[in-house]
């Protein structure tokens, strides 16, 4: 299993520490950490807006002066997401009563030992793990409501007013399972779907990088049979965002 985890601080010597530590849980753990580190709040907004992948977000509050502090970064985080998990690690102790507010894991004051590091960090892990298994797109289909597991979604297709789902359900040999949704476009549809598990390979398909069955020149092929068309100015960005995603989830 893989995790990216950022490091939000601004003091040199305090990151270092931190990635230290971070590294060698990693390798204790027998996992792959991503670890993405950030100097400042103005930093750390440009690339998190952008990917918007990370898992879990070590973050000081003191980030320095002229900068956003950590808790009102994390307030702009939690106006974007809801499932990064947020870690404080600092000295100023008065925030603490405010990390219910932004639903922070933990506050880890400085200086921050070695073992209490590694104990939150299982805790935030298994709190993403937790999440990932239960996701859920929920859709509102004239008066009916639908709950669609998100790793049940093998492609999306776009239509002129309408986009089809296509859903390998819990039995396989079942068949493909479809399922109509006008209530959104594709644009919409791919902003409420997980970015770390998804792709837009085509104007009009978005896939499920899990369901990745085979990949060719300007097409691939999913584990239900079906071949798509992939663009070619997005080819080897699929490419690379699928051996990256395979790397994560097998540890290779």
């Amino acid at each position: 299993m893989g995790w990216k985890i950022g490091i939000c601080e601004d003091i040199k010597a305090q990151q270092r520490n931190l990635r230290r530590m971070l590294d060698e849980w990693a390798e204790n753990r027998g996992c792959q950490a991503d670890v993405r580190l950030y100097d400042h709040s103005s930093a750390f907004w440009f690339d998190w807006c952008e990917r918007m992948d990370l898992d879990v977000l070590l973050l000081d509050i003191d980030l320095g002066e002229g900068q956003q502090n950590g808790m009102e970064l994390a307030k702009k985080i939690r106006e974007k997401d809801s499932r990064i998990v947020i870690v404080f690690v600092t000295a100023m102790t008065e925030y603490m009563n405010q990390g219910y507010d932004v639903q922070a894991l933990h506050f880890l004051v400085k200086p921050v030992e070695k073992a209490r590091l590694w104990e939150i960090l299982d805790r935030a892990c298994a709190a993403v793990s937790s999440d990932r298994q239960k996701e859920c797109l929920l859709l509102t289909e004239g008066t009916g409501i639908s709950l669609v597991p998100t790793d049940e979604i093998v492609y999306a297709e776009a239509f002129s007013h309408s986009v089809t789902l296509h859903l390998s359900g819990q039995n396989r040999d079942a068949g493909v399972q479809e399922l109509e949704v006008r209530s959104l476009g594709m644009k919409e549809l791919e902003e409420r779907l997980p970015a770390r598990d998804f792709f837009r390979c085509h104007r009009s398909y978005l896939i499920h990088l899990n369901h990745v069955n085979r990949l060719g020149e300007c097409r691939v092929c999913m584990d239900d049979g079906s071949c798509l068309p992939v663009s070619r100015r997005r080819e080897k960005e699929l490419f690379r965002v699928f051996v990256d995603y395979y790397k994560e989830r097998t540890g290779r």
